[in-house]
């Protein structure tokens, strides 16, 4: 039911790159039950290189029957900086993309919901990227260009954190692609970022750690509280590279029910950048 389960299991290797043709690339796709399954207790394994739910071209779904990916905790999915490694492609799966339920994991460099050929979308039937409330200290993403992951053209929200503690969303692109030849575009859900509550939540930052994000609205925060920074640099609205707006922003930043919240800096840079929001840019509710 499931097509790569990892159990009783330290410092494996799923995938890789190995050189011209990505001979240890391996297709994780058709399976009744997730994809991959990394059970609660097995550490430091690296997961890179794979398609999850693709064809073995990385075009056409063959979707597994829940999650791509079930991830457990201190673990590392994707590649750990451009140019070296290659993240995974988990598109075209029936429930989220990636659903993330452990502590102290690194997400990287991963495509969820594009093409491998980051030519068009093959949706997950959920959310890109879910963090649950059994998460802790996870971190999804990097600086945008060495480490971000690109989520986008999913049936649900991108990136979900239902409630974890201490988790860190940096550098990632979300509902549109990285570089100016992707032909991506939002998630179908409303929101780009949805925080239902959690603790201790850093969410973008100064530079390169802000997120890029398109979605009819770009974060929705509820019940929670923030670690320093808090939320930093991110861009919503437009690309930072080539300056295409979107269309489809309604509001940029929306709070309801956050006990103060950490919005921006004491510095340009700290900003968040919001062009285009047909509503407003920043929506406070009940904070």
């Amino acid at each position: 039911l499931v097509g790569s389960y990892v159990a009783n299991a330290v410092g494996n290797e799923i995938g890789g790159t190995n050189g011209p043709g990505h001979l240890a690339r391996n297709v994780v796709s058709g399976n009744a039950g997730h994809g991959i399954s990394v059970e609660v207790g097995q550490t430091n394994n690296r997961i890179d290189g794979n398609y999850v739910g693709l064809a073995a071209d990385g075009l056409s779904a063959v979707g597994n029957g829940l999650h791509g990916i079930l991830l457990g905790a201190t673990n590392h999915l994707g590649s750990p900086s451009v140019g070296t490694r290659e993240g995974n492609v988990i598109s075209g799966n029936a429930f989220d993309g990636l659903f993330a339920f452990g502590s102290q994991s690194l997400i990287q460099n991963n495509l969820i919901g594009p093409n491998a050929a980051r030519t068009g979308h093959v949706p997950n039937g959920r959310n890109g990227i879910t963090l649950s409330t059994g998460s802790w200290q996870v971190v999804v993403g990097g600086a945008r260009d060495a480490g971000g992951n690109v989520v986008a053209g999913n049936a649900g929200h991108g990136i979900v954190e239902e409630g974890g503690q201490q988790n860190t969303l940096v550098g990632n692109w979300i509902g549109m692609g990285a570089v100016s030849g992707d032909n991506l575009g939002p998630n179908a859900g409303t929101y780009g970022i949805q925080v239902l509550s959690g603790m201790g939540l850093t969410l973008g930052g100064e530079g390169a750690a802000g997120n890029v994000i398109d979605a009819e609205v770009g974060i929705h925060l509820e019940a929670m509280s923030f670690s320093s920074p808090g939320i930093q640099g991110n861009v919503i609205g437009f690309h930072p590279d080539t300056a295409r707006v979107s269309t489809n922003l309604r509001i940029g930043i929306e709070a309801v029910g956050v006990a103060a919240p950490r919005i921006g800096g004491t510095n340009f840079a700290a900003g968040n950048q919001i062009g285009a929001a047909r509503e407003c840019g920043i929506r406070l509710a009940g904070c």
